[in-house]
This record gives structure tokens, C-alpha cells and sequence, in this order.
């Protein structure tokens, strides 16, 4: 059995302590473009039976009506694994000195606010940690009764920033698929700034890029039990809205409806 040593779970970072060489000290930097989600191109055949059946304007309006209010939005987590006790895949893979990247995978409509603390917790339906070769998901199924959610803070108090949990109120982690000595092993990440980072609890409103401008704290590590034999420095976060699929044209539509008709007309003089 390897052993097992119990870290520090709380990191602070002052000036002067070491961090990643690839970090560029930035500030948070806003992305004020923000995807647009339009709705996916609808197949020939059902766009002719809605002219058939309400006519060309019911296609007009399918095709330019307004945009859904939901963006889907992907979270991009990097940081460098600082060491690891296990042995085992697939965390074992996960050797002292790999890059990792956490994906993320959000819907800025798909929330739930703590009634507690000025937080917000957004569902995560895609969750994916990647180093060393190998790729690690949430715990499926995930335990009854437990949701996973990227949260972020708000003035919580005087200070802003995200964790990763399955509570909107305090960062205990999400369970893995990859079992540990104690069970299923979980991934703990948070991280806190300054104040004035975030202006809102709006997930839109989070959109950008955040690296140790403004850092007052990190926490990262994947916990077996109550040990934590796995940590990780954190490099970086960026927050961006995922590209909309191309809209509707329905000059394209009506060239494909006036060829069916014609095809059929030339049928029936023939």
C-alpha cells in the first residue's frame, strides 16, 4: 500500500513566493464578445412541410427569430501537478511536474443560488482533467441526491472568485471516476481575488481570462478520504462563451423548395 501523507488543503500566495514560470502576472482580462446561440439548420424535408403547412413566413421567422437567452460556456482550468503519493492509474498518472488541463463544460441558464452566501453554482454536464496521458471524469453515476457545480463568489465576503463542488456553499469537492483507498477519489479546486474582480454572480459577466493579478488564494488537490495526497499549482483560468453553430439561411431553403417544385413540375409534363 503507498503512503499516504496529509498536505496543507489551503495555499496562500504572497509576493516573492514561487509560482509557474509560464504565468504572466495579467489581471483579469474581460472578453467582452459574447457567443450568440442560434438555432441549428433544420433538414430540407421539414423545412417543406412548415411552407406547406403555414407558409414561407413561418420559415422566416423560424429561421431569424430571436436568439435563446442560454449560452453554453466552456472552462478551461491549467495547472502543473506540484506532487503525487499514489501509485495507481489512473491518478497515479499523474506524476510530479505533468501540465494539466480541466475542461469544463457549462450552461449559463443552468444555475442554482445559495440562499445562504452570496454565491452561485452552475451545472457542470462535461467534466474532463487531463495530464500524463490519461483522462478523468466525474463519478458515474454521479451519488444520488449530489450535484456537481462550478460556483462562482461575489463579495463572499470581500473577496470574489470560483470552486468547484457539489455545494453552493462551500467548496468540498466533486467526486471522480478513479477509486481511491477511502473510497472514490475528489477533485478540490478554489480559488479567491480581490473584491472587484467579479461584478456579478452572471456567468457571462465572468468571461475572460484570470491568472495571479489579484490572486489572494488557491486550493487544488484530489483528496482520497481525508488525505490529500495529490496537489497541484495553479497556472490559469479562462472562462469563454462556445461558439454558436452557423444560422438558418433561408435563401438556401428556398432554393432547395423551388428545385423540389420544379423537379415535380418536370415529372408531371413528362
Amino acid at each position: 500500500m503507498p503512503e499516504i501523507v496529509d498536505f496543507p488543503l489551503h495555499r496562500e500566495f504572497t509576493a516573492g513566493m514561487l509560482r509557474p514560470p509560464s504565468v504572466d502576472g495579467d489581471a483579469h482580462t474581460p472578453n467582452s464578445a459574447k457567443g450568440e446561440r442560434v438555432m441549428n439548420a433544420t433538414r430540407c424535408g421539414v423545412a417543406r412541410r412548415l411552407v406547406r403547412g403555414a407558409g414561407l413566413a413561418l420559415l422566416a421567422a423560424g429561421a431569424f427569430g430571436g436568439q435563446a437567452s442560454a449560452e453554453m460556456v466552456l472552462v478551461e482550468l491549467r495547472g502543473i501537478v506540484e506532487f503525487n503519493q499514489v501509485n495507481a492509474p489512473p491518478v497515479g498518472n499523474l506524476t510530479a511536474g505533468t501540465e494539466v488541463l480541466l475542461s469544463l463544460m457549462l450552461d449559463s441558464e443552468e444555475f442554482t443560488d445559495s440562499t445562504t452566501y452570496p454565491t452561485r453554482g452552475y451545472l457542470i454536464s462535461d467534466f474532463t482533467l487531463m495530464g500524463g496521458g490519461t483522462s478523468i471524469g466525474l463519478a458515474s453515476p454521479y451519488p444520488a441526491g449530489a450535484t456537481p457545480y462550478f460556483v462562482l463568489r461575489d463579495n463572499d465576503p470581500a473577496v470574489d472568485g470560483f470552486f468547484i463542488a457539489d455545494s453552493v456553499d462551500f467548496p468540498i469537492g466533486v467526486e471522480l471516476d478513479a477509486p481511491g483507498i477511502f473510497g472514490a477519489f475528489s477533485h478540490d479546486f478554489s480559488v479567491s481575488y480581490v473584491g472587484d474582480t467579479l461584478g456579478s454572480l452572471d456567468l457571462l459577466d465572468a468571461v475572460g481570462t484570470y491568472g495571479f493579478g489579484g490572486l489572494k488564494s488557491f486550493n487544488w488537490v484530489i483528496d482520497d478520504g481525508p488525505f490529500s495526497p495529490v496537489g497541484l499549482v495553479f497556472d490559469s483560468m479562462e472562462i469563454s462563451v462556445v461558439p454558436a453553430p452557423a444560422p438558418l439561411v433561408v435563401g438556401g431553403l428556398w432554393g432547395v423548395l423551388r428545385g423540389g417544385r420544379s423537379r415535380r413540375r418536370d415529372s408531371a409534363v413528362a
